[in-house]
C-alpha cells in the first residue's frame, strides 16, 4: 500500500464509520492502521528510473550580494522626493553623500559620510560593466565631487543639487562628459 493510500484510508475511516454506510470490522481498521505505520516509518525512494541522472541544487555565490543590492535599490525608491540639503543627513534632508550613506546603511553596510572618503572604497568598475548598486563619481562645480547609486537600466539614484530633492535620472551625454569614477561596494567578500 503506497503511503498516499494509507493517508486517504486513516482519514477516510472515520467519515465512513460516521456515515455507516461501510461499517469496518475492529480487524480491518487495525490492518489499515498498521498498513499506514508501515508506510510512514518506510524510507521514501523517488519513482525516477535509474538512467535519469539525480536533481543536483546549487546555491548562488552571490546571492546576499543580490539582496544588499535589492535592498539599496529599495531604500532609493522610498527616498524619491526627499529634499536636497548640502551638508544634511537627515531622515527628511539629505545631500549626495549622505544619500548614499543612508541607502546602504538600510542594507546593513557601513559608509563613510563624504563623497571624497567614497571615491576611495570599494574596488573601480568599467562605465560598461555598471551593476545595480555600484556608486558613481561626476565632477560638479569646481574641485567638487557628486556621487550617485546606479540603478540599472541607464538610471541613477541621486541627491541633486538642481532638483532639491533625490531623484531618479536617465543617464545621458551629459552625465558621460562630467562621468569620473564607478566604485562597486557590494562584493561577495563585503558580505
Amino acid at each position: 500500500m503506497t503511503y498516499a493510500a494509507a493517508l486517504v484510508r486513516i482519514f477516510c475511516a472515520p467519515m465512513l464509520l460516521a456515515s455507516s454506510a461501510t461499517i469496518a470490522a475492529p480487524t480491518q481498521f487495525s490492518e489499515q492502521l498498521a498498513d499506514w505505520h508501515q508506510a510512514a516509518s518506510s524510507p521514501v525512494t523517488p519513482a525516477a528510473s535509474s538512467a535519469e541522472a539525480p536533481l543536483e541544487l546549487v546555491a548562488s555565490t552571490n546571492i546576499g550580494e543580490s539582496i544588499i543590492r535589492e535592498l539599496v535599490l529599495l531604500k532609493g525608491h522610498a527616498m524619491l522626493g526627499t529634499r536636497y540639503v548640502f551638508g544634511a543627513n537627515e531622515a527628511d534632508a539629505v545631500d549626495c553623500s549622505s544619500l548614499i550613506q543612508q541607502l546602504f546603511e538600510s542594507a546593513g553596510i557601513e559608509l563613510p559620510r563624504t563623497t571624497q572618503d567614497l571615491a576611495s572604497i570599494g574596488e573601480p568598475v568599467n562605465s560598461q560593466s555598471l551593476q545595480p548598486g555600484d556608486l558613481l563619481f561626476y565632477s560638479w562645480k569646481k574641485n567638487r565631487l557628486h556621487v550617485a547609486v546606479y540603478a540599472g537600466d541607464g538610471f541613477a539614484i541621486h541627491a541633486s543639487p538642481d532638483k532639491r530633492s533625490v531623484v531618479m535620472t536617465e543617464l545621458n551625454k551629459t552625465w558621460d562628459h562630467h562621468f569620473v569614477a564607478a566604485r562597486r561596494v557590494v562584493q561577495e567578500d563585503n558580505i
